[in-house]
């Protein structure tokens, strides 16, 4: 990796670590006596509740951190992926209903447990239909 490339990535990390933690410090100790904050709106938990309150509020802090921090983390990947790559947050692409149905097999067998086989992937087919105007579908995914 060149240098250009290694102190662009180590500034992108470290600017959106900072902003996170910055961000995150400011809005919880703004919100504390909020009733309507982040913090005391998670909180009202009813299976939780019996628990106490001081269990109770790091259990609302961990679950909003945890979603905060995996949006940042996402994002910061992007960024860093940027530096070499086109990133879109959607795929345009073409999927047949036999597609479809090969993959919904493999996802039901996915829950309950069965390991794929080779044999899964090496039937699937590749075929172009003459008119992609009807199965052209816009993909929205976190995988860039």
């Amino acid at each position: 990796m060149d240098k250009e490339k290694e102190t662009a990535i180590m500034q992108i990390i470290d600017s959106t670590i900072k902003g996170f933690v910055e961000g995150f410090e400011l809005r919880y100790t703004s919100e504390i006596d909020d009733p309507l904050g982040v913090i005391n709106s998670k909180k009202n938990n009813c299976f939780i509740a019996e628990l106490g309150k001081e269990f109770m509020f790091y259990s609302a802090f961990v679950r909003s951190f945890d979603s905060s921090f995996g949006r940042i983390l996402e994002n910061m990947g992007n960024a860093i992926a940027k530096l070499s790559y086109e990133v879109r947050s959607d795929i345009v692409s073409y999927l047949l209903p036999q597609q479809s149905q090969h993959m919904d097999f493999l996802m039901t067998e996915y829950e309950h447990h069965v390991k794929p086989q080779v044999s899964d992937y090496k039937n699937f087919t590749f075929v172009v239909p003459r008119d992609l105007t009807s199965y052209t579908k816009s993909h929205k995914t976190d995988n860039y």
